[in-house]
């Protein structure tokens, strides 16, 4: 580990003297943690009991990701469309979808999850339309949403849209048509980024088709298309924030072609109330750890090999799961958190090694149970 390269990054951050800062990464670094001291267990619910950092956030039901779809092929391409409190921007929305111009077959499954504004008044326009199904249901959240759209699939391929962005056009014609012709497993666009009434570049694919996960794809369910029958026995795992992690932990993983287009597909809102920009120092932010082992025990339950992407996946979730939970500023819950990561790792990867030279000082400090270096090294970007 090149610490003077840590101490002067720490510097530059921080302004605090380089003498302040040695003597502070030293204190840091000669510090151990015993993870048998801290328990971790999942019972036969599969909930994850991390003793003090349950204590940390509200109790509630946390669901696993594995179940059971009911697929068909009726249309080309099904369209799942979660929605709550989005009065201003639900008609933006579904008219960017319901005016795509394209020949392939498409439904549109919008699912009102028990929205107390009036989104459910403002979809009345499009309960008409022939590929448009309207569902109400009590509130369970984004993923409960999205599933109950999962629930009984009629397309070849699904994509997702938050119901306050939209797509752009040509979007549908755009993915599907790469979809059919390599019979790919995702197809995922470029997107741009929205706010106030100005569009901004978001981020942009080159044209490539790959088995490659890691740096490939982005983690959103929206912006893509994905083969329908890579949802049959997998769902959102309910009641956690980041349920997004699926698609790193779990979709990707099943996928063995992805293809990656230039062309741009999706609207995304910036949301200064979104999980994003309000979860610093939320209790909450706890499930990114959460979420993680229970995907770790999904993965296993479902058979998916730990592959070496998988594994450093895992590494790569690690440094997330850290910069979200220390904005806590609790040292006595980063310790759980580490205690608890390092024994996923000893539980899930036992014999794996990561070639990536980026992931590997994290992998060491896994491994060395040096909660000091993993501060560090997480805390650098």
């Amino acid at each position: 580990m090149n610490y003077s390269r840590v101490t002067n990054k720490l510097f530059s951050v921080f302004h605090l003297p380089k003498d302040e800062v040695r003597k502070g990464l030293c204190a840091i670094l000669s510090k151990r943690i015993e993870v048998s001291d801290v328990p971790l267990y999942l019972n036969d619910k599969k909930d994850v009991d991390l003793g003090p950092l349950l204590a940390h956030t509200p109790p509630q039901h946390y669901g696993s990701c594995v179940c059971d779809n009911e697929i068909t092929e009726e249309y080309d391409l099904q369209i799942i469309v979660p929605v709550y409190k989005v009065e201003q921007y639900i008609e933006d929305c579904m008219d960017s979808i319901v005016n795509q111009q394209t020949k392939y077959k498409f439904l549109v499954v919008v699912i009102n999850d028990g929205s107390p504004d009036r989104s459910r008044e403002k979809l009345c326009k499009y309960e008409g339309l022939d590929n448009v199904v309207i569902i109400d249901q009590e509130n369970r959240g984004f993923s409960g949403a999205r599933n109950t759209g999962l629930k009984h699939i009629k397309a070849k391929y699904v994509t997702f849209v938050d119901s306050d962005d939209r797509m752009m056009p040509g979007a549908i014609e755009a993915m599907m048509k790469e979809a059919i012709n390599q019979d790919a497993d995702i197809v995922e666009g470029s997107y741009k980024t929205f706010c106030n009434g100005e569009e901004h570049e978001g981020s942009r694919h080159e044209y490539a088709v790959t088995d490659q996960w890691i740096g490939k794809l982005f983690g959103y369910p929206w912006g893509k298309v994905i083969r329908s029958t890579k949802f049959e026995h997998i769902c959102f795992p309910e009641g956690y924030w980041f349920e997004d992690t699926l698609f790193c932990f779990i979709l990707y993983s099943m996928c063995t072609k992805m293809v990656t287009i230039p062309d741009d597909v999706y609207l995304y809102r910036v949301n200064p109330k979104g999980i994003s920009s309000t979860s610093v120092g939320n209790p909450k932010v706890v499930d990114s750890l959460l979420v993680t082992l229970q995907l770790l025990e999904d993965a296993k339950t479902l058979g998916l090999s730990m592959t070496a992407q998988f594994y450093d996946m895992f590494l790569r979730q690690v440094r997330m799961n850290y910069s979200r939970i220390s904005t806590l500023h609790d040292s006595n819950i980063d310790h759980h958190v580490f205690a608890a990561t390092c024994r996923a790792k000893r539980q899930y990867f036992p014999t794996e090694h990561t070639t990536n030279s980026h992931l590997r000082p994290i992998e060491q400090a896994l491994n060395e149970h040096d909660v000091g270096k993993y501060r560090v090294l997480c805390s650098i970007r």
